[in-house]
């Protein structure tokens, strides 16, 4: 769990740049990272995506492929053997800023997915 950038302000192009809006629910990372195996393991993706929609959770799916931005997750799934991991995060505006904000319908929308994700798994 984590909070991610989005760029739904005056001028950037949301759509172009980085396709994540506040109120539009949490983000779910297909990839990330520089290398060209760092997707979302397939059974998370089922598991995320299926709570999503059995339980009308918004999910937004992202991709960073290229980007040098990565989290934990991504480290542990490729570290040895490595482990089933997913990266879900919390949009947010004005990053590293005294005024960095969150909507609070995607904090919701996490604590939904955490909770239906730990009782269904």
């Amino acid at each position: 769990v984590d909070t991610v950038p989005c760029a739904d302000t005056p001028g950037m192009n949301w759509k172009r740049d980085l396709p994540v809006q506040l109120g539009h629910g949490l983000v779910c990372s297909m990839s990330e990272g520089m290398g060209p195996m760092n997707f979302i393991h397939p059974e998370m993706e089922e598991k995320i995506f299926g709570l999503s929609e059995k339980y009308d959770i918004p999910v937004q799916p992202l991709s960073l492929c290229g980007f040098s931005a990565s989290t934990d997750a991504l480290a542990g799934s490729i570290q040895g053997r490595g482990v089933t991991a997913a990266t879900l995060t919390i949009p947010r505006r004005y990053s590293h800023s005294p005024v960095e904000l969150m909507h609070m319908n995607d904090v919701l929308a996490m604590l939904e997915m955490l909770s239906r994700f730990v009782v269904e798994a």
